[in-house]
């Protein structure tokens, strides 16, 4: 569900250890890959049901000797059945889904897209500081759904 509902990689979604409160929002660090994949996201309302009160430890204690196949049989099991759906295909129908989401009457611009989803922007401002509040990208993230 973190899958389909951030567009995290698997491997992050596995990763999560911890979690920090900013605001009144539950935020994970995420992102290994690149430096551009480090990134702190906003945990969206849809998963938080789903999640322990408070992340203190992995959140998959499991083997994930085959994490997969377990990964794409919970996705079918969320009722995501398009059959293009696969588990790195829910980073590319998370970004169609920003790209085409409006908050407020306004589309989610490419560097908010980059921010969530721990895409590359080189540029030189885009260097500076560390990305967006999180007050500011929860509303684009609640826009992608499962």
């Amino acid at each position: 569900m973190l899958c389909a509902a951030i567009g995290m990689r698997r491997s992050e979604a596995y990763s999560i250890k911890t979690e920090r409160i900013v605001g009144d929002l539950r935020c994970v660090t995420i992102g290994q890959k690149t430096e551009a994949s480090e990134r702190e996201i906003p945990l969206p309302s849809v998963v938080l049901p789903f999640l322990p009160a408070k992340i203190t430890g992995p959140l998959f204690k499991k083997d994930l000797k085959n994490p997969g196949r377990e990964t794409l049989r919970s996705i079918r099991r969320l009722g995501i059945k398009d059959p293009d759906a696969c588990i790195h295909g829910l980073r590319h129908r998370a970004a169609d889904r920003l790209r085409n989401a409006k908050v407020n009457e306004q589309r989610c611009h490419d560097s908010m897209r980059f921010a969530i989803l721990g895409h590359e922007n080189k540029t030189v401002v885009e260097s500076y500081g560390k990305g967006y509040p999180m007050w500011e990208i929860i509303p684009w993230i609640d826009q992608i759904g499962y």
